[in-house]
């Protein structure tokens, strides 16, 4: 049995004594995360780039790649991240499911619009018609 990692790190991860780790990058979101991020300064470091690849293995240390470890390839979607999860109250989702529900509420409040405007021309022909 594995274990998958998505993290954003400013230095690589450090393993010992394990097996079967992957490590991808961070793939969620949560309300909040950008502000943490900023007041961290973690967006300032390396650029903002995550180190997530950069895997120390103290096991290994020969220049070839580890067999202890992996990079998850999130982008073909290797890997099997939660899409949502709430735990103590802070409801965490993938980038992706986020992007989706944003999608979502923008075409939510794109038809709220277009059929409000509907209801506002209906109440004006009503309207022109009682003062004929």
């Amino acid at each position: 049995m594995g274990v998958d990692f998505y993290v954003h790190t400013a230095s690589g991860p450090i393993i010992e004594h394990c097996d079967k780790c992957r490590f991808g990058p961070r793939v969620h979101w949560y309300e909040g995360m950008e502000v943490m991020e900023k007041e961290s300064g973690l967006k300032d470091i390396n650029g903002g780039k995550s180190m997530y690849a950069d895997v120390q293995d103290f096991r290994w240390l020969k220049k070839m790649q580890s067999p202890h470890w992996e990079v998850l390839n999130v982008e073909s979607g290797e890997g099997g991240a939660v899409e949502e999860s709430k735990f103590e109250g802070i409801e965490v989702r993938t980038m992706e499911a986020k992007k989706k529900r944003d999608r979502e509420k923008q075409e939510r409040k794109k038809n709220e619009a277009v059929a409000a405007t509907a209801r506002e021309g209906e109440e004006g022909e009503e309207s022109s018609e009682d003062e004929l």
